[in-house]
């Protein structure tokens, strides 16, 4: 194969995963979609090149990919800053200019291929949540959760396993067309049935929803929080709230209130009273010389119950990383007021029988704020969002199907409150119970309930993916040992 052949292969991969990213009833196009960029990077590693140009070769073939396919899917980006969804694309492709880097020291080999590489490229989007840039969005993870059966996996090993098992069903298939030893291709078509069966046998862990006895209203008042003031928001939100009676819980979404204030506290108070219900609403607490973003409790008698602070942070949109290498900081509005990151430790809020463990925007996309608040004992999860700045993209719904994936690692139900769309519950098996569309004015009306059982996730967390990092690291020195013997 050709260098322009294994490129154009690579490019193809892109162009279907972004397909199934971008649209939702394509979700199944993530099955098949790396297979072209495995056929390339087999193809480079069984070549006869030296063995630094092949490992630079894969890098290039993972770099390009990787580029043209983050490039796409995070073109939203654009609308902050110019250019910023080349950049954001470039640093993630990194992570699979390290896949393609190591792809040859598992390729030689029928076990490093098919056991290997689904576990590199697991340790590989491991890699991309780590850090202050750590970032999630548009994994095969996510991508799959219209995938039921597959989903429920998430409760035992976490939504690296949804990464696994995608990848090495494609490389399944690309053994079974490529290989030319009968006996690997019946191990290979055995490796497909293998995954049939787990797929199938998903279908038993959904089970019926059960004592959904809650009812939650999410206020989505379509409203740029940019823009508006705090005193706009206050009365559109408390008019929503009030489309009805029957509410158990009302929420109101991220920065709802850009500052709480003891004018506004008393407002939201008087609410609650009024609706008989408590609130939860996103707003900016101040903190010395900087501020919170948080999540406030306020109770059905009005009284402020606790509130949850964001610990992970937007970099360079709610902080300024390493300070001291700018002069100024990159962003104007961070020059004189920043965000502090609130404590490690889960903060679940509680008022009667509501035990609600909260994530604030982007902390939904990372599997450890909602693991340790259900750990802690929240007995439903929620995210409050202001989501108004995605603009007209499929970011919103990005957003949303981590809800799905939150909800089933930890059978919670997820309350998904945001801005502008798109606002919905999801049940504990990861089924959307309610919906609001996006960029509607509503409020949502859902049932819920209450789960206390901790899954295997929820008490262990993800230890899925350093195993798949062992297990890589030690079928790549057996690929490397075997080619030294070969040369002998």
């Amino acid at each position: 194969m050709s260098q322009i052949k294994m490129y154009l292969c690579a490019a193809l991969s892109a162009v279907l995963l972004a397909a199934a990213a971008e649209f939702p009833s394509l979700w199944f196009l993530s099955f098949g979609a790396l297979y072209p960029l495995v056929c390339a990077l087999l193809w480079n590693g069984l070549s006869q090149k030296p063995l630094g140009k092949r490992l630079l070769a894969g890098a290039f073939l993972g770099l390009f990919f990787g580029f043209l396919y983050f490039s796409f899917c995070f073109r939203w980006l654009w609308g902050l800053m110019p250019g910023l969804n080349f950049a954001v694309g470039l640093l993630q492709a990194l992570f699979f200019a390290l896949f393609g880097l190591l792809s040859p020291f598992f390729t030689r080999r029928f076990t490093g291929c098919l056991f290997g590489l689904p576990a590199l490229w697991t340790g590989c989007e491991l890699l991309r949540s780590l850090g202050p840039f750590g970032f999630t969005w548009y994994g095969l993870s996510d991508i799959q959760t219209p995938n039921l059966p597959l989903l429920q996996y998430a409760s035992l090993f976490g939504c690296r396993f949804l990464d696994y098992a995608a990848v090495f069903l494609v490389c399944a298939f690309v053994l079974f067309f490529t290989d030319r030893n009968r006996l690997h291709r019946l191990k290979a078509l055995g490796a497909v049935v293998l995954f049939a069966a787990v797929q199938t046998a998903g279908c038993l862990y959904i089970a019926p929803v059960r004592d959904a006895d809650k009812t939650v209203r999410l206020v989505q008042a379509n409203m740029d929080m940019n823009k508006k003031t705090d005193t706009e928001a206050l009365r559109k939100h408390i008019r929503l709230s009030k489309k009805g009676p029957g509410a158990d819980l009302i929420m109101w979404p991220e920065t709802t209130l850009s500052l709480l204030v003891p004018v506004f506290e008393h407002s939201v108070s008087e609410a609650c009273r009024e609706l008989g219900a408590p609130i939860v609403t996103g707003a900016n607490v101040p903190m010395g010389e900087n501020y919170t973003n948080s999540a406030v409790l306020f109770s059905v008698k009005g009284r402020r119950m606790g509130q949850y602070d964001k610990c992970r942070l937007v970099p360079f949109g709610e902080y300024t990383p390493f300070k001291r290498f700018f002069k100024k900081a990159p962003n104007p509005e961070l020059a004189e007021w920043e965000a502090a990151p609130g404590s490690k430790e889960a903060a679940v809020l509680k008022t009667g029988p509501f035990k609600i463990g909260v994530c604030l925007c982007s902390e939904a996309s990372f599997t450890e704020p909602a693991r340790k608040q259900a750990k802690a004992g929240a007995n439903v999860l929620a995210a409050l969002s202001n989501d108004g700045w995605f603009g007209k993209s499929n970011a919103a719904y990005a957003h949303f199907r981590f809800a799905r994936l939150r909800a089933v690692e930890n059978r919670r139900w997820f309350l998904f409150c945001t801005s502008t769309g798109i606002s919905g519950v999801v049940t504990p098996y990861g089924q959307i119970a309610a919906r609001a569309p996006e960029g509607a004015e509503t409020a949502l009306d859902s049932p819920f309930g209450f789960e206390t059982e901790k899954t295997l996730f929820t008490k262990t967390g993800d230890i899925f993916s350093p195993l798949c990092c062992l297990a890589a690291l030690w079928l790549a020195a057996a690929g490397l040992w075997a080619g030294k013997k070969e040369k002998n």
